[in-house]
């Protein structure tokens, strides 16, 4: 059949296995349609809209010389292009100055960049998280970087080939990542859930450019984590909560300024004479498992009616075993902690009891008591003592002070904790919390 004599300039098309429309311009010299371009969309209508202004800013772009043309001629109606032909053309391209980086289709890099990204963090005995660390990922890590990309960086990316992304593209990623109403710690997070990903293929050859060495450059939060005032917590805790054991590990966060995750994995074995040993931490994806700094220290713990409570309630494990058990147990699983979520949840209940509203509690979390031990203890003893007992690995600390523990350190850091916290954790004064 005879070719129409004003064939339409252009067709929408469904490629298999794509979610979006595509868009092929007919060639005005051969009559063929040129590689198809993504609509973005997956709306008719819209892709119709879209081709035709494409169409407009091609039609009023300048006329191509007529030397190129020729070349282009050549090119389309050369049956026999190879792959080292297609190589040749583009590096001249390259030279010229004219082309950033080109994908050959038997590049390891031809593939879709996010569907590289969700296979890195999906596959747990892939090449890149078996690379990582030394394979030493913790699970939920994986997990919240594969939904960063899943969230983030599937939209950013669309169905942008890996070989293709350029260093403008990365920047104007890291633009969209610094517009997001997030912390600055989640924005990094985001960030590095693809970067870490992308410059593991540049070092393993799959990519040309270290595109993603760029870093995301965020001011901090103006707004500091929410403490408690120091009359706020004396009231808090010399007063009777619903749960003592949930007062008790909320104590022990406040005057040792333990993780969460530490204290949950405290058991009857870690409880030495006027010191708490932090040998590991625990979360229900990971189980039990090393700190984070993944050494084990010795935190002061100058307590002893706290220490006695610790022992009380380690025993009332309904699947006790002996000192191996876990002093906050759950009565629903053999041989775990209780969740986190529940010393939370106690802690904003106890601060509505004593007078907080319900939107002014939630402002407080658990790791606050953290920040309100570091807060009120800086000062009153070394950093580096401080920064020891925190399990903070902080290299200019240490580099400056030393990481050498002198023979009174843990004494004057006991007794700074006695002065600042024995108003209501002894001398009568406190509720001290009982087994429950």
């Amino acid at each position: 059949m005879a070719r129409p004599k004003n064939p339409r300039p252009y067709r929408i098309i469904q490629k298999a296995g794509k979610k979006n429309l595509y868009i092929q311009f007919r060639n005005e010299i051969t009559g063929k349609f040129d590689i198809s371009k993504s609509a973005g969309t997956t709306d008719r209508a819209i892709a119709e809209r879209k081709a035709i202004e494409m169409l407009t800013r091609k039609n009023s772009e300048e006329t191509t010389a007529p030397k190129t043309l020729a070349i282009l001629e050549a090119i389309r109606s050369a049956d026999d292009l190879t792959a080292k032909d297609c190589a040749a053309i583009c590096d001249e391209l390259k030279r010229r100055g004219l082309l950033a980086c080109y994908t050959p289709k038997e590049s390891r890099a031809a593939v879709c960049a996010y569907d590289f990204l969700v296979n890195a963090w999906s596959d747990k005995a892939g090449a890149f998280l078996m690379d990582r660390r030394g394979g030493g990922v913790y699970e939920t890590t994986r997990r919240q970087n594969l939904a960063y990309v899943k969230k983030y960086w599937r939209e950013w990316l669309g169905e942008k080939m890996l070989g293709e992304i350029t260093r403008a593209d990365w920047t104007e990623f890291l633009s969209k990542i610094s517009g997001l109403d997030k912390a600055t710690g989640t924005k990094q997070a985001i960030r590095l859930a693809a970067a870490e990903v992308f410059r593991w293929a540049f070092k393993e050859g799959i990519t040309e450019s270290d595109f993603s060495a760029k870093t995301l450059r965020i001011p901090k939060d103006d707004k500091p984590r929410e403490i408690l005032r120091p009359e706020t917590v004396q009231a808090l805790f010399t007063s009777e909560w619903e749960t003592p054991a949930h007062k008790l590990g909320n104590l022990i966060a406040c005057v040792t300024g333990m993780r969460i995750g530490e204290i949950l994995a405290l058991r009857g074995c870690d409880i030495g004479n006027g010191v708490l040993y932090v040998r590991h931490s625990y979360n229900r994806t990971n189980g039990l498992k090393t700190t984070k700094t993944g050494k084990t220290r010795v935190v002061s713990f100058p307590f002893p009616a706290l220490a006695q409570a610790m022992i009380e309630h380690c025993k009332e494990n309904p699947f006790y075993t002996g000192a191996e058990s876990f002093v906050f147990w759950s009565i629903h699983r053999n041989g775990s902690p209780e969740s986190p979520a529940n010393f939370l949840l106690s802690l904003r209940t106890q601060l509505e009891r004593i007078g907080f509203g319900k939107d002014a509690a939630a402002r407080y979390t658990f790791h606050a008591w953290r920040h309100y031990f570091t807060t009120y203890m800086n000062g009153r003893v070394d950093v580096s003592v401080l920064s020891r007992n925190n399990g903070h690995s902080v290299a200019m600390i240490n580099d400056r002070y030393g990481n050498h523990q002198r023979v009174d350190d843990m004494a004057r850091l006991a007794e700074a904790q006695a002065e600042l916290f024995g108003g209501f954790v002894e001398g009568g004064r406190a509720s001290l919390p009982s087994s429950r």
